[in-house]
């Protein structure tokens, strides 16, 4: 699924756009809901889960207008899926996809075949008329976090880049330079996070640069500089 909408949210829109927001636990889990007013449009997005116990896991991220009779133009809308384990260590990753036409909800996808327990942290971009503005989706349900700092902070290495987890982005206000990160090869290290959600200054940018967008990022080591694998980047997966 390139554009439009997942499995889900076509059930979901055509029953009703408040329907969207209230996901039946049988089928998944949503995280809290937020609002941000952008160019005049108000959009809602939020992270959602499959709620399943084994392989595939899918996790995705959806962003729509708060209003159904207010359907926002073609690529004001991007987002990102991602999904975490329990350790907070990113491990999969969809591509940054923009919507394609003029529609009430945008939703991508990502998953992983790979055994474990996870949860769905999304992020978001609105059209602010001069480039986007990022959002970060509350984390899911799925897994809960029980132990974050009261005034949680990220390490800097030896070149003044910060990492660490990705997940406290929401607390902290901003990503990490480097987001811990683990592939499919089990390797752990850091993916840059202008080359995980890379940045644009138009819906025409943002539509073209989709087109080519990179099947795979650097791993690399604390210091930012040391190639310790690679970090694939799926396009999004319709269950």
């Amino acid at each position: 699924m390139k554009n439009l909408f997942s499995g889900f949210s076509r059930v979901l829109l055509a029953v009703s756009l408040v329907s969207l927001f209230n996901l039946s636990p049988a089928s998944a889990a949503n995280s809290d809901k937020q609002e941000a007013t952008v160019k005049g449009y108000t959009y809602v997005y939020y992270s959602q889960s499959s709620d399943s116990t084994s392989p595939p896991y899918y996790a995705y991220t959806t962003i729509a207008s708060k209003y159904s009779d207010e359907k926002i133009p073609a690529g004001y809308m991007g987002a990102q899926a991602r999904v975490y384990d329990s350790n907070d260590t990113l491990r999969a990753s969809g591509q940054t996809e923009y919507s394609t036409s003029e529609q009430l909800v945008f939703t991508v996808s990502t998953g992983t075949s790979t055994k474990g327990s996870y949860y769905s942290y999304g992020l978001v971009k609105m059209y602010t008329g001069n480039g986007y503005t990022t959002k970060y989706a509350y984390k899911s349900p799925i897994i809960t976090i029980k132990s974050l700092n009261s005034t949680p902070t990220y390490k800097v290495n030896k070149n003044g880049e910060t990492y660490g987890s990705g997940n406290l982005a929401a607390t902290i206000g901003y990503e990490p330079d480097l987001i811990l990160a683990k592939n499919d090869e089990g390797i752990e290290g850091y993916v840059r996070a202008k080359e995980l959600f890379p940045d644009y200054n138009s819906p025409e940018e943002a539509l073209a640069a989709e087109n080519n967008n990179l099947s795979s990022i650097n791993l690399y080591d604390k210091d930012g500089e040391t190639i310790l694998g690679s970090f694939q980047i799926q396009a999004s997966v319709e269950k």
